[in-house]
Order: structure tokens, then C-alpha cells, then sequence
């Protein structure tokens, strides 16, 4: 009954009302999310110290390094200190990545459905829902990496021929990362409230959202407009503007795809949650 229709339609500027709507019902969780969000992202910048050989006790010697060890020991321990924790910035960035995205769709889901979300609404941990976002992204770029080794390759094999050629794998390129854009957008909504399996979540995109193709090109553009109206605003309205786009982004989701929450995220919330 809440399946979606075979053809759908994206109404952008019904999309637009009602995730603005949405955004009303509980702007300061939405705000305050969005701080969280940031204060998190700076807090690892700054677990990330520059190199700098200033911190070293002494200085390497190249000459002597192979046998003089009390000098290279420094310099060894300094550097695998810092590769780990680049290493735990790269890991916890795209956990915190991932769990920002997640509490922002939740978020948005139950305020579209009329309930005014909590705060714990958003901070709420599910690693299932984590790794559903997850896994197409992986497979999704992993694919895109694989297509720009082998359009680097093609290109140095045309380049031989003629230097024009080479341009035509990067012009393929550019096709196919345009339209991955656009029939991916919904891939967040997809893989928290729709697909279980990442293949089925990327497969979902290119079925329903190919009809509606210049809809949701029509809605891409609104986001980066509303993106661009945060940054001119000193910066301060992007913590308005990201939970709005996300928001506008969820409202046409659910007419695409319909108002039905197939995995379950919001209704595995905490006790004492909407």
C-alpha cells in the first residue's frame, strides 16, 4: 500500500516546503548536531600533530643513520606515533562521517513523519545501520577507482596515436561521474531506509531515480544553492543549511521511494526516544 509508484514523480518545490517544514519542527537538535558534528571533526584535526624535525632531539645524519641507531631511534618513533595516528584520524573521520549522516537522516525522517526528533534521536548508535551506509559507498568507489586506473591506462595507450585522443577517456570519465552524481544522490536514504544489501542499494538509485532524472538535477542544484547561501554567511549558516539540505533531500526521497521506513531505523530507537 506504501509501495512507491512505477514512475514517480519529484515535486522539488514540494520537497523543498516540506523539508523546511521539517527542519522547523526541531531546528535547535538539528543545529546542535550539526556543532556536535564539527566540534568532533576539529577535536581529530587536532589529535594530528604536523611533522616537523623541530621536535626531535637531535638531527639525522644520513651518512651515519644505518649505524648510528641511538639517532635513527627517534626519528623511527616519532614517525610511527604519527602514521598511527593518522591512521585512527582516517578510521574514527569516516565513523564520525558515517554516524553524522545516519542521526541526520533520522532525524529528518521522523520529523518529516510529524513527531518533533530529540537530540538523542540523532546521537543514537546503531552499527547496522553504519555499516548499510557503508558498504555502497565502498563499492561505489572502489568502482570509480577502478574506472580512473583503467581510463589512465587508456589514455596513455591513445596518446600514442594522437594527443586528442587521450581527452576522450576523461571526457567518458566526467559522463559517467555526473551521472553517478545524480542517480546516487538518494544513496544515504537508500542504504538507511530502503536496501539492506549494498548492490541492491546502488541498484535502487539507477530504477527509480532515472525517471526523474531532471528532477533530481533540479534538486542537486538547490542543495548547492542552499550550500553556498551557508557559506556566505559567514561560514555560521552551514549548521543551518546541511540539516536543511538533508531535510529537502529525505522529502523527495520519500516520494520517489515512499514513506516507508523498510529497515528499520527509526524504530529501533532507545526507550524514551520519538
Amino acid at each position: 500500500m506504501n509501495a512507491p509508484p512505477l514512475h514517480p514523480r519529484l515535486d522539488v518545490g514540494q520537497a523543498l516546503r516540506e523539508g523546511w517544514q521539517a527542519f522547523q519542527r526541531a531546528p535547535w537538535p538539528f543545529v546542535g548536531f550539526s556543532l556536535l558534528l564539527t566540534a568532533l571533526q576539529l577535536a581529530l584535526q587536532a589529535l594530528q600533530p604536523p611533522f616537523s624535525v623541530d621536535k626531535l632531539p637531535t638531527p639525522l645524519n644520513p651518512e651515519t643513520a644505518a649505524t648510528d641507531w641511538q639517532a635513527l631511534l627517534p626519528w623511527l618513533r616519532y614517525g610511527i606515533v604519527s602514521f598511527c595516528l593518522l591512521v585512527f584520524n582516517v578510521l574514527a573521520g569516516v565513523v564520525l562521517n558515517l554516524w553524522g549522516t545516519c542521526g541526520m537522516v533520522r532525524g529528518a525522517w521522523l520529523a518529516l513523519e510529524g513527531t518533533r526528533p530529540r537530540f538523542s534521536s540523532f546521537t543514537d548508535w546503531d552499527p547496522r545501520a553504519l555499516l548499510r551506509l557503508y558498504l555502497p559507498g565502498f563499492l561505489l568507489g572502489c568502482g570509480l577507482l577502478a574506472a580512473m586506473v583503467m581510463v589512465i591506462l587508456l589514455a596513455v595507450v591513445l596518446s600514442q596515436a594522437n594527443i586528442l585522443f587521450a581527452l576522450l577517456p576523461g571526457l567518458l570519465l566526467l559522463a559517467g561521474v555526473l551521472y553517478l552524481s545524480v542517480s546516487q544522490f538518494f544513496l544515504p536514504q537508500v542504504a538507511l531506509l530502503h536496501d539492506d544489501h549494498p548492490f541492491a542499494a546502488l541498484a535502487r538509485g539507477h530504477q527509480v531515480v532515472d525517471p526523474a532524472w531532471p528532477q533530481v538535477v533540479l534538486l542537486a542544484m538547490l542543495n548547492v544553492g542552499l550550500l553556498l547561501a551557508g557559506l556566505l554567511a559567514c561560514g555560521v549558516g552551514l549548521f543551518v543549511a546541511m540539516p536543511v539540505m538533508v531535510c529537502v533531500a529525505t522529502a523527495a526521497y520519500r516520494q520517489l521511494f515512499g514513506p516507508e521506513d523498510r529497515t528499520g531505523l527509526t524504530h529501533l530507537l532507545p526507550e524514551g526516544s520519538p
